[in-house]
């Protein structure tokens, strides 16, 4: 991959001086199309146009259900090529759960393929939303529109303008068990990042901010535009936006004044039912001068999308007892846990979502400690003094997970740290593990491939593996086996020669000990 793109973290981050442990390294790379492909198996296309194709997919290894796409680079201009480049360097980093997620990806230059295995949304977009029930309820036009401006909120603070913003490009998630849909932000194809001025005209007509289609210098703000217009989608049924330059200029200062869209019939008759709030609130993003919008932050505190934002909900017991059980994890099985996160997953992600936007308070994409300490002062259950979840260190918690030292908890890290429960013996866990860190699925592993997944303390542990050969599953377990027989004899005689020291705990020995 040619380009690589350095987000920003949001102010009063600092890094620690070693190397950590990022969500974007752990993403696998691959060099040949191929070999993704036989990992897969199709389950139905989903879509074609010019330069490839996207298909469901189902992952061999681990039986979830993928996105694939494939696109051909052949004929493509290299504009295009370095753009769809820079789309899967920001999506390896970007890290929310309002925002789509690539698990893997290759670039075949033999056969001229760049191939994505993408997370599957399977509610379709909200273009489809609008059609199947216009008019959408005005619930789930806030429920939806508040997670697309958390979704842009943790995008600008880190310096990324998405540039296209319609309903289009807002996927729909329903949970398994009913309720209303969750949004996810897709195809930052048009993207740009570190730039605080831009003049490129890129986006959606219909949906572009004033400034833009001036051809002047714009900023992030033209995301919020683009939002109000999607939002007034939403509500209507359609926008009165469309047409040459000058006229979708004129009816953009039109409503700007009048304060009212030039809609007719079934638009504008929907239109009409909306609240006051509901119309503010469009009003409030669709300003024409852009000095004038607000930020995404300050657009998540406008008063109706507060009152139609999604439940706040306790958190879940369940999660903290994970939090506790991985708090206490030797480093190498937390390592493990971030790679399964990363790669793999988990079923119940939109769950462990709702949990990470809840307990993320400032909407910054990250978990701190002050955080979730008011988050575990409010669980969904009673807290008993004999259970875990009652006596969480969150500064251990932080210290475990923060892998890439961000001081706070990313969503990946969080993910990891909630998988702990779900691996409730040394069998499956080692499995999984040694899957997970097969990122080209040929039933070998190396140090050499595995060794940026893992922290500098980890050393003794890839120093007992194999260095000069590929190894298996097998073999994985047995050194696994033997490097806790060690452990546990170094710690033994460490403990006896000052009692002090606790002693280190090995890792299949404390699954033993958690079930």
């Amino acid at each position: 991959m040619s380009i690589s793109v350095e987000l920003p973290r949001p102010e009063g981050r600092k890094r620690a001086g070693t190397r950590g442990v990022r969500k974007s390294v752990v993403i696998a790379e691959h060099d040949s199309s191929s070999l993704l492909e036989e990992h897969y198996e199709e389950v139905r296309e989903l879509g074609a146009g010019a330069f490839g194709k996207v298909t469901l997919v189902r992952d061999l290894t681990f039986g979830q259900q993928r996105v694939c796409k494939v696109v051909s680079t052949k004929g493509m201009i290299k504009p295009v090529l370095d753009a769809m480049r820079k789309e899967i360097e920001l999506l390896r980093k970007l890290d929310h759960p309002s925002i789509v997620r690539i698990y893997e990806f290759a670039e075949d230059p033999f056969v001229d393929q760049i191939l994505l295995i993408l997370e599957y949304i399977p509610g379709g977009d909200c273009a489809d939303l609008i059609k199947k029930s216009h008019p959408v309820e005005e619930c789930v036009v806030g429920r939806l529109m508040y997670q697309l401006l958390a979704a842009l909120h943790y995008c600008h603070l880190r310096g990324v303008a998405h540039r296209d913003i319609k309903p289009l490009n807002m996927m729909v998630l329903y949970p398994p068990d009913g309720g209303d849909p969750d949004c996810k932000l897709i195809d930052f194809g048009l993207s740009e990042r570190g730039r605080t001025e831009m003049r490129d005209y890129v986006g959606s007509p219909k949906y572009m901010a004033p400034e833009v289609h001036r051809r002047a210098t714009y900023t992030a703000a033209a995301d919020i535009w683009s939002s109000g217009v999607t939002a007034l989608e939403l509500f209507a049924g359609d926008v009165p936006f469309t047409g040459p330059y000058e006229q979708t200029i004129g009816r953009c200062k039109g409503f700007a004044k009048a304060l009212e869209p030039s809609f007719k019939g079934k638009e504008q008759a929907a239109w009409a039912t909306r609240s006051d709030g509901a119309k503010d609130f469009v009003r409030h993003l669709m300003q024409v001068d852009d000095k004038l919008r607000p930020t995404a932050g300050k657009a998540l505190e406008h008063s109706w999308l507060q009152e139609n934002r999604p439940e706040a909900q306790k958190f879940p017991k369940h999660i903290a007892r994970s939090l506790a059980g991985y708090a206490n994890a030797p480093s190498v099985v937390r390592c493990c846990l971030l790679s399964i996160a990363a790669r793999v997953g988990s079923p119940k992600m939109q769950a462990i979502g709702h949990a990470f936007l809840g307990a993320d308070s400032n909407g910054d994409g990250l978990i701190s400690d002050q955080e979730l300490e008011v988050a575990l002062g409010n669980m969904d259950e009673y807290k008993w003094w004999c259970d875990p979840a009652s006596h969480i260190d969150v500064s251990e918690v932080l210290r475990a997970g923060d892998f890439d030292h961000s001081s706070g908890l990313n969503f990946t890290e969080f993910v990891a740290a909630c998988l702990f429960t779900a691996y409730g013996n040394a069998e499956n866990f080692a499995s999984v593990a040694f899957n997970a860190l097969d990122s080209d699925r040929d039933g070998k592993v190396t140090v050499k491939e595995v060794e940026s997944l893992f922290r500098e303390r980890d050393k003794p542990f890839l120093d007992s593996l194999p260095q000069d050969r590929p190894f298996g599953l097998e073999e994985w377990k047995i050194c696994v086996e033997e490097y806790d027989e060690e452990t546990q004899e170094l710690s033994s005689s460490s403990s006896e020669a000052d009692t002090s020291i606790q002693p280190r705990q090995n890792i299949l020995g404390f699954f033993s000990c958690m079930t």
